[in-house]
């Protein structure tokens, strides 16, 4: 359960599978509030913060039709459903409720979610593991309070977040549960603070690993790097990574060919990192999960890719994010006329 992408290692190549009937993984956000404003994302700056509006919860009605449309939808299990994108989850109050609603309905393999840990109370630990969350991960942006600080723009310290999570995996292991699986990660800070978050978490998560900052996503202009590190080495040694780590011959980013996003106002989009909706295809509103896979638009897209015209699009134009995906993903040569289901 360490693999926390859609992207799995251990089965064919996507190429030989599509036209996929049924998507094998469904995004849908909780929420796009937050109470962090961190640097490296959507919400630390005020443009791609304005793209995010409205800021609100997903309606339950219309998140109760998701489920529903799910369960009703023939075909295997969801390989993931993931309850979480551009916010942060338990903002939302009814988040506990969504997840239960979710694993009874028994839609996906796996269900799990992204938090930043500061608002994780005893209640809602109690509740992930009582309703069988299979995983969560904690997004930690510094293992240093002034660092800390500086990056989310908040008052909330290292400590509270590490004990938060540290009270999760207690209870858990105190009902016997294996689950959530507990996955802490940090960016990589190049130097002493790294070892300072291993040990901050050592014992207390399942897995514990350090992510890259890049701007393979960028569509704003807003250098991520850079406002994450403000420190030239790192900067070069976080982009000459990221450069080193591109496959530059690829063409068509994979993830419309496996996997849909439902944003907070049920806008059906292309991609977990759009804010200004710009991938949208259609809306889950108005059209059943199954039409909008199935259907004109999402073909269009599809298809937009394969021939190598993504600089069509607002959102896709400047993104490299699917160049980091590994081979087994790779749907460059997939033959249009082939592609509607």
């Amino acid at each position: 359960m360490s693999d926390f992408t859609i992207i799995s290692h251990d089965r064919l190549p996507l190429r030989g599978r599509l036209p996929l009937k049924k998507p094998l993984s469904l995004f849908v956000e909780p929420t796009n509030v937050c109470n962090f404003r961190c640097a490296p994302c959507v919400h630390g700056s005020e443009n791609t913060r304005n793209d995010l509006k409205p800021l609100r919860h997903m309606e339950m009605g219309l998140y109760k039709k998701l489920i529903r449309e799910l369960k009703e939808w023939e075909g295997p299990r969801l390989k993931l459903l993931r309850l979480a994108m551009l916010g942060e989850p338990f903002v939302n109050p009814e988040f506990c409720e969504m997840v239960r609603l979710a694993k009874e309905a028994d839609v996906a393999e796996k269900v799990d979610t992204f938090s930043n840990g500061s608002l994780l109370t005893e209640e809602i630990s109690a509740k992930l593991i009582d309703y069988g969350l299979d995983a969560i991960r904690f997004s930690i942006y510094a293992a240093e309070n002034k660092r800390h600080h500086e990056v989310t723009k908040t008052t909330c310290s290292v400590e509270t977040i590490r004990d938060n999570i540290k009270r999760l995996r207690e209870m858990r292991d105190a009902r016997g549960s294996k689950t959530p699986y507990i996955f802490v990660k940090m960016f990589d800070a190049y130097g002493d603070e790294n070892e300072t978050f291993f040990g901050l978490y050592r014992g207390i998560a399942d897995e514990i690993g350090l992510e890259k900052v890049h701007n393979a996503t960028n569509y704003s202009g807003n250098d991520l790097v850079k406002l994450y590190y403000k420190d030239g080495k790192k900067e070069s040694q976080a982009n000459n990574e990221y450069a080193e780590g591109l496959n530059k011959g690829r063409i068509a980013c994979p993830r419309p060919f496996i996997a849909m996003v439902i944003n907070n106002i049920g806008d059906c989009l292309m991609c977990t990192h759009d804010p200004a909706k710009g991938t949208k295809i259609g809306s889950s509103v108005e059209s059943t999960l199954r039409e909008l896979w199935a259907g004109e638009s999402m073909f269009q897209f599809r298809k937009m890719l394969l021939e190598n015209r993504k600089h069509e699009n607002r959102i896709c134009a400047n993104c490299d994010w699917f160049k980091l995906f590994p081979e087994e993903d790779n749907v460059d040569g997939f033959p249009v006329d082939k592609l509607r289901p």
